[in-house]
């Protein structure tokens, strides 16, 4: 199929995009832009399409802000998206991607988790219009408004038309009911999730016209179940795509290569630490995730990605993504701090610091060392107070590794004046660096 289609419909449209960013890992029907039948039944559909998120967690994740990313840049295209927080969903578990048994939710917790993810997705969307400089057409909703307001006959009637065979087929029940590891089988409640999810997207056809979804790359096996329950119910075609699992050059899952996760809450991955992930991406994953990730066009993309290879090593992709993907999660403000911090660390700007409270700071780094005032009384103590890694530090510090609020201090025997180490209008807060970028957010007690 051709990049450009005259007369294209905002949907079709859209998807060409996905499939120019080699963002089109799968999709039901199969071969939804190749096949003459699906690309016509395709064109006929409303331009609306959603995408879910579970609040599985008290914050989304950067593997679920590509979903998030494309399903926003869809409108752009003229597109009217929707955003799905599975409250409902999340008190059942979702069996894809797990080997064993989800423990079961207390589903208060699973309300509150909602309400930080539904707040963080809000804000997202706001900070989208911010940037694309256009209002678009997005709306957020909550499968607990309707599917907590069905009763036990009323779900059972609703998943007559389900069938038993095709839903042991879906790829994460085949898994666990066939022992292909090692497990103990799965709950009714587990197997009924893919019910659930398709009476989400029939409600979603209902209220808002939308026969088309996007999601994760392990949602395809839901998607296909859910796109033959709302031929059943409505007669009227249905379909979708997923979309790859990034990983980075090293095959790790993309923001998990620590093995933590780099999270869109604040309270859980600073905006400095979030913007410092796409910062420090190597050339290789900056230039393949550019275009996956921005809500740029395609074109401008390019044009970003040609500066950044015609002046390798000045970090251009990884400086536009890092900006505009802070912008994205965390607004303006988030942004500024994060750049301030980065000017503070790497290129000795410390008065950026000097203008930050207390809070901010300690919101910027997330951490602090707590040291006792009376165990650090010379430069030598101090600077031996802040590594746990047995080596000695005396020698360390005469050679210049160790500096104070960005100023070298090489004497060991100096004695510390505890108030002038204070760091601009903080009460108790001092920053040190090891070597070029070791560094350390220390807290006086």
């Amino acid at each position: 199929m051709g990049k450009t289609i005259t007369n294209a419909t905002p949907l079709v449209q859209y998807l060409l995009d996905l499939n120019a960013r080699k963002l089109l890992a799968g999709s039901f029907p199969g071969r939804i832009l190749e096949d003459k039948n699906h690309f016509t039944a395709l064109s006929s559909l409303p331009s609306v399409l959603y995408a879910g998120f579970d609040p599985t967690a008290k914050s989304l994740h950067i593997g679920n802000l590509l979903v998030i990313n494309n399903l926003l840049r869809s409108t752009k295209f003229g597109c009217k998206a929707l955003m799905l927080v599975g409250e409902a969903t999340a008190s059942v578990g979702d069996p894809s991607g797990r080997a064993k048994e989800r423990p079961m939710a207390d589903q208060n917790i699973t309300r509150d988790q909602a309400g930080f993810i539904s707040t963080t997705l809000s804000k997202i969307a706001d900070n989208c219009m911010v940037l694309s400089k256009s209002p678009g057409s997005i709306s957020l909703h909550n499968n607990a408004e309707w599917l907590t307001k069905m009763n036990a006959i009323d779900f059972l009637r609703k998943c007559k038309p389900f069938r038993v065979g095709a839903m042991l087929r879906t790829g994460a029940v085949k898994s666990r009911m066939e022992g292909e590891i090692d497990n103990d089988g799965i709950s009714f409640t587990e197997f009924s999730y893919q019910t659930l999810q398709s009476i989400d997207w029939l409600h979603l056809t209902e209220r808002h016209d939308c026969f088309f979804q996007i999601g994760g790359s392990d949602q395809l096996g839901h998607l296909d179940l859910g796109a033959h329950y709302i031929r059943k119910q409505t007669g009227k075609f249905a379909a979708g795509i997923t979309l790859p699992l990034i990983t980075d050059a090293s095959g790790n899952k993309l923001g998990k290569s620590t093995g933590a996760s780099v999270w869109l809450s604040d309270q859980m991955t600073t905006a400095f630490h979030f913007y410092q992930f796409w910062k420090q991406l190597p050339d290789v994953d900056a230039e393949r995730l550019l275009p996956m990730f921005t809500l740029k066009s395609m074109p401008e993309a390019e044009v970003v990605l040609k500066e950044h290879k015609e002046k390798l090593g000045k970090w251009i992709a990884q400086e536009a993504l890092a900006n505009e993907m802070t912008m994205l999660v965390h607004g303006q403000e988030g942004l500024d701090k994060a750049l301030a911090c980065s000017r503070a660390l790497f290129q000795n700007s410390t008065s950026d610091l000097h203008s930050l409270t207390q809070n901010e700071i300690l919101a910027l780094f997330g951490e602090s060392l707590k040291i006792q005032k009376e165990r650090a009384k010379t430069i030598g103590e101090f600077a031996a107070q802040t590594r746990n890694d047995g080596k000695p530090t005396e020698n360390l510090v005469k050679s210049g590794a160790f500096k104070v609020n960005g100023v070298r201090r090489g004497d060991p025997e100096e004695k510390i004046d505890h108030g002038s180490l204070i760091l601009g209008k903080t009460k108790n807060l001092t920053l040190i660096c090891w070597g070029k970028r070791k560094f350390q957010l220390i807290e006086w007690t």
